[in-house]
């Protein structure tokens, strides 16, 4: 098993060049479970003086009991032994020399005490904003931190000094976990895992995907079997019904009256449920790159890779994984896992790629084309895989993503070309390029071909 801190430059930069601003700061970090936060905090913590305390659903007393006893063990002070409430530990802190302190999991403690903001906010006020605190509020639930810490109404609004939503990792990053992996191997995993630490550093360099698969996906009991159920329970109020919607979009329910045909949910809840999910980055919503915003043919989307895999594979076949026969379910996605790849998670690498490798133009937007056309009196559909272009100098470029060896491109090409016939922007000026993606071919074209081999190079060139 590999356990390493990989990437997040841009986040440790960001924290230190907030800590070496010598006054007070209020620093918000969220971001979704097991996306890092807690690495990246005590990585930015080393070698300076600092406390980090994992808050809990114990009680508050308990937790500020907790923090005291920190202290108390860094500073060794004795006044930490005495009365333990919120405006001691603040005008405590406002007479030290730069410390940090990082309280995790905050929406813990607010949800034991909805005023605990206005405390923090008085605290602030009153002793800290003139101190040398670097105080960091950190948290897993997106929802309550932007609520109570980030939005206009909370009593932390104004006085933060920074905030940062952790991300997941980029797929080029997986490189870094998996050396000893082939690109293949990693797409694969890209697939199960998605790029969310936790969840990678679970799988051993020394097993092949499958064997990694069966291990720490399809077996009972360990960490990521039930980790879906778990974060839905963690993060949202009804998991029940959101676990439904997520249900309704992996059976190819992507249409929004499909969803709402499919969950029977009223339209106007049914718009805050996919709200949510988007905020949370568990879905997304597409819509035809060179539609208007408000294009009527949008279609909903797992975008998480972790959940879409859950939902597709694990969720199916639970009774037969509770029986213990995982076996057959691998069975059951390796003969489909081909299909997977390339419907959606081969598509999103390739669109990473083709913004991290030098083309004629700077692309200002991506995406996916689809829409519909007549011909000979029938209405007939087309779809692109990737989209990019440069509205400017007129520039477009045209991809498709093949998760095939041996690809003929010249082929490809050709079909690619008759489909950009049906695409309208700026069609009698714009001028036009090719990109051909795929896991190896037997013949390239006159166009951009990329197959596993270029993509890596493309990635490990651009670290």
């Amino acid at each position: 098993m590999i356990i390493k801190f990989v990437d997040r430059e841009k986040e440790l930069k960001f924290l230190q060049d907030r800590y070496k601003c010598k006054e007070a700061n209020l620093i918000i970090i969220y971001g979704r479970r097991r996306v890092g936060k807690t690495e990246l905090l005590l990585q930015f913590a080393k070698n300076k003086a600092y406390v980090y305390f994992l808050a809990s659903e114990t009680g508050e007393k308990d937790n500020l009991q907790g923090i005291f006893n920190m202290l108390y063990e860094f500073f060794k002070d004795d006044i930490l032994t005495l009365e333990k409430t919120w405006e001691n530990l603040f005008r405590y802190l406002s007479k030290k020399k730069r410390f940090v302190l990082i309280i995790d999991e905050f929406p813990y403690l607010i949800s034991q005490n909805k005023a605990l903001p206005s405390v923090f906010q008085k605290g602030w006020d009153l002793y800290l904003k003139k101190s040398n605190i670097f105080l960091v509020l950190a948290g897993s639930s997106i929802g309550m931190m932007e609520e109570h810490t980030l939005s206009y109404g909370s009593p932390l609004y104004g006085r933060r000094t920074g905030q940062w939503k952790v991300e997941s990792l980029k797929f080029k990053e997986l490189f870094d976990f998996f050396p000893n992996y082939s690109a293949e191997s990693i797409v694969k995993v890209y697939g199960a895992l998605d790029s969310i630490p936790a969840y990678l550093i679970k799988y051993d360099q020394k097993l092949n995907f499958w064997e990694n698969l069966k291990k720490n996906n399809l077996s009972k009991g360990s960490f990521l079997y039930d980790e879906v159920n778990f974060l839905l329970k963690q993060e949202l109020r009804e998991p029940k019904i959101y676990k439904n919607i997520l249900k309704a979009i992996s059976f190819g329910n992507t249409k929004f009256g499909e969803i709402m045909n499919f969950t029977g949910i009223d339209k106007s809840k049914l718009f805050v449920y996919l709200d949510t999910l988007d905020s949370l980055k568990i879905t997304e919503k597409k819509i035809p790159l060179l539609d208007k915003p408000k294009s009527k043919k949008g279609r909903y989307f797992i975008k998480d890779n972790f959940f879409k895999f859950w939902f597709r594979y694990i969720l199916p076949n639970r009774s037969t994984l509770e029986e213990g026969k995982i076996d057959v379910v691998v069975k059951k996605i390796k003969d489909d896992y081909t299909n997977y790849i390339g419907r959606s998670i081969f598509e999103s690498v390739c669109e990473e790629c083709l913004w991290s490798v030098k083309l004629p133009f700077l692309p200002e937007r991506m995406g996916k084309q689809w829409g519909s056309f007549r011909d000979d009196g029938r209405t007939k559909t087309y779809e692109i895989d990737i989209v990019t272009l440069n509205e400017s100098k007129k520039q477009i470029l045209f991809g498709e993503c093949k998760w095939q060896n041996r690809v003929n491109a010249n082929k490809i090409l050709a079909d690619l070309k008759e489909k950009t016939r049906y695409m309208n922007w700026k069609k009698d000026s714009r001028k036009e390029y090719y990109a051909i993606f795929a896991k190896s071919f037997k013949k390239r074209a006159g166009c951009y071909c990329f197959d596993l081999k270029d993509i890596e190079k493309v990635f490990k060139k651009s670290k």
